[in-house]
């Protein structure tokens, strides 16, 4: 999922710039902003989706062998993981409406999801580094243990928000670019 959403993101503005569609579509008569967040309700989308039919299957195929299994956990684990979906999406798709460049999008938004789950992984084993787990998205993703705890409110809060900053401040880069 977090491939998905860093190539969701990075698409968006700069792939269309990347083909050259981005100035025909910023020719037509509306604004920056309405591209911007329409390209951004589309990958809210296109994220949904897959977790939500990764979700499905799990309880049809699990119902099939007759396996039981917690829905509230699955749910829980599910909206934890569109969370952090979004939220790399949303980084992948800030950074490429600044830079223009989907390279630039891929490596930051590929470096947050890779330092996270390193910080997250390590952090807990190494008392000194046991603070900057908190640093990492994937902590909010999974620390909580959201399949057998539920969701952790502030978790799911922490991610939601950096989502929409990221959205926003990517909008307002966007706005504020010369796309000569």
């Amino acid at each position: 999922m977090i491939a998905f959403s860093i190539s969701l993101g990075q698409s968006a503005i700069a792939g269309e710039e990347d083909a050259n569609t981005l100035d025909q579509l910023i020719a037509n008569p509306i604004n920056r902003s309405t591209v911007y967040f329409h390209k951004a309700l589309s990958i809210v989308v296109a994220v949904t989706l897959p977790v939500l039919g990764v979700a499905l299957a799990l309880i049809f195929g699990a119902a099939a062998r007759n396996y039981s299994f917690s829905h509230a956990g699955l749910a829980a684990q599910s909206i934890s993981l569109w969370l952090l979906s979004l939220l790399i999406a949303a980084i992948a798709l800030a950074v490429g409406a600044r830079s223009g460049s989907k390279g630039q999008a891929i490596a930051v938004a590929a470096s947050v999801s890779g330092i996270g789950y390193m910080l997250n992984l390590v952090a807990p084993l190494v008392d000194w580094m046991e603070p900057t787990q908190y640093v990492s998205v994937v902590y909010y993703y999974i620390g909580g243990s959201p399949f057998v705890d539920g969701l952790t409110l502030w978790h799911a809060a922490v991610l939601a928000l950096l989502a929409a900053l990221s959205t926003v401040a990517g909008a307002v880069a966007f706005n504020n670019r010369d796309l000569r």
